[in-house]
């Protein structure tokens, strides 16, 4: 009852506590068929670090209800010894809102090159390039995008501007031809941010000028 209203007040999706070989002892959705009580999530790479100590930080899609979220998990201490880890998952995806109302076209890749949060739906969890052999195993041990395919995105390079920027030809429902793709690094978790915006306003605005000018 108390993880239950302490996720009500802090409007995250769900808090939980796992022991220390990863198994859930207690949920704030412990009163849904579907709770996370009993759930062995040792696999998971934010619960790993947890419990060696380190604060985990993990964005995945839950294997219970296979709803996505960021996850943050600390160790829980008593006179210097680790009874667990608390994990608080918390709901990102109004992002995506926001993105889709600022026009243009948005994406948040993880380090491997995945999408998860996109202005267009149907770009996520597709890769910005093919994923190796070996990211492919580490993504299929900890469950990180379970049940989703992870296939190329389709991004094709058309031509490399100054700053990073690029030309780039995109998969639909990428409207007009190509678009100037511009990315930001987040360095902590290395994720890449890329916004892409269409080009057709800008050379409809170059062939006015240059009528004018003639």
């Amino acid at each position: 009852v108390y993880l239950e209203h302490v996720n009500r007040l802090a409007r995250s999706t769900t808090i939980y506590i796992v022991n220390l070989r990863g198994v859930t002892q207690a949920a704030s959705n412990w009163r849904e068929p579907d709770s996370f009580v009993g759930d062995n999530v040792a696999f998971r790479p934010y619960v790993r670090d947890a419990l060696r100590g380190a604060p985990g930080g993990f964005y995945g899609v839950g294997t219970t209800r296979g709803e996505p979220g960021y996850y943050f998990a600390r160790g829980i201490y008593q006179d210097g010894r680790m009874l667990g880890v608390a994990t608080v998952k918390v709901n990102i995806e109004s992002l995506e809102d926001t993105w889709a109302d600022a026009g243009g076209k948005a994406l948040l890749a993880d380090a491997h090159g995945v999408v998860f949060l996109s202005s267009v739906p149907e770009w996520k969890y597709h890769t910005l390039a093919p994923l190796t052999p070996a990211v492919r195993k580490e993504l299929e041990e900890s469950r990180q995008y379970v049940s989703h395919p992870l296939t190329p995105l389709g991004l094709r390079t058309v031509r490399a501007l100054d700053a990073g920027a690029r030309i780039v030809a995109g998969p639909p429902p990428a409207a007009g031809g190509p678009m100037l793709s511009q990315s930001r690094t987040l360095a902590r978790r290395n994720w890449q941010l890329v916004y892409l915006s269409d080009l057709a306003p800008v050379r409809a605005g170059a062939r006015a000028a240059a009528l004018l000018t003639l």
